[in-house]
């Protein structure tokens, strides 16, 4: 509920806030209301500057985060979420934003694995 996504939005800079009469998560610069469920990917920033991106919803990319800070003592500081129409392109904008960063060699992110959406990005044409 709600006090899970307050939590949330207190322990990182995310991008949502609150609609004072509802209480539910809204945009701040549509006003839409946000589906802390709904699929996307996500980067990632942490206090060093490094990232982490990943495939899921904005619930997950705070699950990823904190579970980064934990691994690397690197508090998780921001969190940049994109919706997606489906999971494929989901994990294709997952890639975009791994490669974006460095790749998955790189120490300028966490990500050690490379995304299917590599080979869907090859299959797909971009």
């Amino acid at each position: 509920g709600n006090v899970t996504a307050n939590a949330l939005m207190h322990q990182a800079k995310i991008d949502f806030s609150y609609d004072d009469a509802s209480g539910s998560p809204v945009a701040p610069k549509s006003g839409r209301k946000v589906d802390l469920k709904e699929t996307g990917s996500y980067t990632n920033t942490h206090a060093s500057g490094t990232t982490y991106s990943g495939k899921g919803s904005r619930l997950r990319s705070q699950q990823s985060g904190r579970r980064q800070a934990r691994q690397n003592d690197d508090p998780h500081v921001a969190t940049d979420f994109t919706s997606a129409r489906s999971t494929r392109e989901a994990f294709k904008q997952e890639s975009r934003r791994i490669d974006a960063n460095g790749g998955v060699k790189s120490p300028s992110n966490y990500n050690k694995v490379e995304s299917p959406g590599r080979r869907y990005r090859q299959q797909d044409g971009g």
